[in-house]
């Protein structure tokens, strides 16, 4: 299969990054109509986190999710992102 945008990571890729930049993560399970994965990821100074609903870390992330991610943990990971965090406005 190919990757439009190179080989992209999966969830548990970018959280060992995110735990080795000191970010803290919570996977729980939200039972409301069915069965869902709940990842709550904390940046390391705690003041940003954002919540990955219906994500397995065995899937891999698009691009525009890892921008999405970056920005919530105003953090830069190392992994493709569109667009990327530098092109952004302040």
């Amino acid at each position: 299969m190919a990757h439009p945008f190179g080989s992209q990571p999966k969830l548990k890729d970018y959280l060992e990054w995110a735990c080795s930049e000191g970010c803290d993560y919570k996977e729980g399970v939200n039972t409301v109509n069915g069965v869902t994965t709940v990842t709550t990821i904390k940046s390391p100074d705690r003041k940003h986190f954002v919540v990955v609903s219906g994500v397995q870390q065995s899937e891999l992330l698009m691009p525009t999710y890892i921008n999405y991610l970056d920005r919530r943990l105003n953090m830069t990971s190392p992994f493709p992102s569109w667009p990327s965090v530098e092109n952004e406005p302040a």
